[in-house]
């Protein structure tokens, strides 16, 4: 599995299969440098601390992509002054 981080935020398209709510990338907040170089993140309900949804999974290569994606498409927009 790649281990490397991808950029946090809310993945484009996705939906929590529990409430609906759209899907983020998180970081974990964790101290311990072992627990962050295995899986320094993963994938979360946006209503996790709203309504309690509990949905969470690991990061899957689609995530990877999708996210990539989207950073590249957010750098090419115009910068406004």
């Amino acid at each position: 599995m790649n281990s490397a981080r991808i950029p946090t935020g809310e993945i484009p398209g996705s939906q929590c299969p529990k409430c609906g709510a759209p899907l983020r990338v998180i970081d974990k907040k964790q101290p311990n440098a072992q627990y962050w170089a295995r899986n320094p993140q993963f994938v979360g309900c946006q209503n996790y601390h709203v309504t309690g949804c509990t949905y969470r999974r690991k990061v899957v290569e689609a995530d990877r992509v999708t996210m990539k994606k989207a950073a590249e498409e957010f750098a090419a927009l115009p910068a406004e002054f």
